[in-house]
């Protein structure tokens, strides 16, 4: 049964790219954001393994440092590998996010086929495990292409230096156990994202499918929000300075998952007071758009827990004493230690660049996603005189509202995190570099600019899906 099951799936999967009513655009969509998150999820691993194995064993400039003196492994490489767990403590969620956004986008997606399946005589629970099959297949696909790609762009990590040493492409090379690794959590994540998005979808045996409510948050969000930002605080004031262990790093990736757990709480509670706020002001687009929020803050704070994750990071780095530009030469020991300032920089920049890169495909693809799920609203709305400009600018204040909200959470609190250790800093001497806000504000408005593109993105598909009578 189930192997005739996993073969009518696919056969349903090649009838939807014949079809040419949106199904395949869903299908690509989904694989393009899969693979997207799988080229990360592997690039993201092979940093964190390439400064695993050159604190494990030191060549070069770094053999040398440790001939001289063999406790400056632990002092100046060991660090590294803190460093870039935090990385991955803070894109590991939007990638998660990412990834989930793709699953879902599959499973939700196909209210009016899985109604027609239920009509054909197939179980609720038949329908669930097609669902899981094609999704399967599609993160199938999303990994491989991830991977071939992590491979293509190896070379071009060489044009780095980290540790005062050049990047090779070699250390950044996956092992075979590290690989499969990844490539297995990619595919769990989907597969547990598809079966959480069928669990909002009912289809009854007459072929009715219906969508559950989501209910109204509760006031106790905000009071769990409060308690883990004050959590933080004090898990930031007591992180020791000890740079010869990785207890501090520990601490530290503690605290930012706190902040993190904080964000994923409080701010859709936050979001839906503010959509309740917002649709009582003048104007019928903001009022539409307001209610839509109100009606699930929870999905919508998930397209933008991205961007106000990676203005959290922004805004703590800019208040850091750190270097805007690499070290000159000096001797063996010196580089290193004076790389580190540089390295740090340059570690943030990147793991802020990767992260709106995962912030505006899942905008793309949610965004794309609501398309074909509100698309009866569409023509509904397109019957009763509201014209697209109208749906448009709808569109608009729902996406670049709680888009600013985010931001705005996440400077805030980057800045409260921060500020304890910047006044550390200042006291001990450092200067805070005057380059540093000006570069983050660039790098944060090159993300909101992908963001405002993967609307503008999906303006035909709104269009083409308002014109057709049905889907």
């Amino acid at each position: 049964m189930a192997r005739g099951l996993t073969s009518f799936t696919l056969h349903l999967t090649r009838a939807r790219f014949a079809s040419r009513e949106g199904e395949s655009f869903l299908f690509v969509a989904a694989v393009l954001a899969l693979t997207v998150a799988a080229t990360l999820a592997f690039t993201v691993g092979g940093g964190t393994w390439m400064f695993v194995q050159r604190w494990r064993e030191p060549t070069g400039i770094h053999a040398e440092m440790v001939r001289a003196d063999a406790g400056l492994r632990d002092m100046m490489l060991q660090p590294y590998v803190g460093l870039a767990a935090l990385a991955c403590m803070l894109l590991v969620p939007t990638i998660v996010s990412l990834v989930g956004s793709a699953a879902v986008l599959g499973a939700r997606g196909r209210q009016e086929r899985m109604a027609t399946l239920r009509l054909i005589g197939l179980s609720s629970g038949q329908v669930t495990r097609m669902v899981l099959v094609e999704t399967v297949l599609q993160a199938l696909v999303g990994v491989v292409l991830g991977y071939l790609l992590y491979l293509l762009t190896l070379p071009a990590w060489t044009r780095l230096e980290m540790q005062a040493m050049q990047v090779r492409a070699s250390e950044m090379l996956l092992p075979a156990w590290l690989t499969l690794a990844i490539a297995a959590a990619t595919l769990l994540i989907a597969v547990l994202s598809a079966a959480l998005g069928m669990r909002r979808v009912r289809v009854s045996p007459l072929g009715v499918a219906r969508r559950a409510s989501s209910p109204a948050l509760r006031w106790w969000r905000l009071l769990v929000f409060v308690g883990l930002l004050g959590l933080a605080w004090v898990l930031t004031l007591v992180t020791p300075s000890d740079g010869q262990s990785l207890i501090p790093f520990l601490i530290v990736g503690t605290s930012l998952l706190v902040l993190v757990t904080a964000m994923n709480i409080g701010g859709p509670w936050l979001l839906q007071l503010a959509a309740r706020v917002t649709s009582h002001l003048p104007g019928a687009s903001l009022m539409t758009a307001s209610r839509r929020v109100a009606a699930d803050p929870r999905s919508t704070w998930g397209r933008v827990a991205g961007i106000g994750l990676m203005t959290f990071m922004g805004t703590y780095v800019a208040m850091m004493p750190l270097p805007t530009e690499p070290p000159g030469p000096a001797d063996a020991e010196a580089t290193v230690e004076a790389a580190v300032g540089w390295d740090i920089t340059q570690g943030a920049f990147i793991t802020l660049a990767i992260g709106l890169v995962v912030t505006a495909t899942a905008t793309y693809i949610t965004q794309a996603s609501s398309v074909f799920e509100r698309a009866d609203q569409s023509r509904a709305l397109q019957k009763m005189g509201t014209g697209l400009p109208f749906q448009r600018r709808v569109v608009w204040l729902e996406v670049l509202g709680p888009l600013v909200m985010a931001i705005a959470l996440g400077a805030g609190l980057g800045a409260a995190i921060a500020l304890p250790l910047a006044r550390a800093s200042q006291t001990a001497g450092f200067e805070q570099s005057g380059q540093g806000p000006l570069l983050i504000g660039l790098v944060l408005g090159v993300g909101l600019l992908l963001a405002a593109l993967a609307v503008l993105a999906t303006g035909p598909l709104h269009r083409r899906v308002v014109s057709r009578p049905a889907r």
